[in-house]
């Protein structure tokens, strides 16, 4: 299990131009092999990760009036990661 900190050994990407040019090249540098995901929902979980994090966030950012995502993101990864989850039958993300 990798801690907090240390460098993955492999990323997936998607096959999007902006993961084609300079980034492999910096993975290379840092000995971190690079697989593309060909599939059109092969990312779709991390998709779908993303975009209820953005909207907790924004949420969270308007009830508090703030214009800082940064000071939102760890109650949005909290309420993330505590709420269940269907594609994990019903658990939570702490569960698993």
């Amino acid at each position: 299990m990798k801690r907090a900190g240390d460098k993955p050994n492999e990323l997936s990407t998607d096959a999007g131009a902006e993961f084609k040019t300079v980034f492999p090249r910096m993975l290379e540098k840092h000995d971190i092999t690079q697989r593309y995901k060909e599939a059109m929902n092969d990312l779709a979980v991390v998709d779908r990760v993303i975009r209820t994090l953005k909207e907790t966030i924004a949420r969270d950012m308007t009830a508090k009036k703030s214009e800082s995502w940064s000071k939102s993101l760890p109650f949005a990864v909290k309420a993330y990661n505590n709420n269940s989850h269907q594609h994990l039958l019903e658990s939570t993300p702490s569960d698993v």
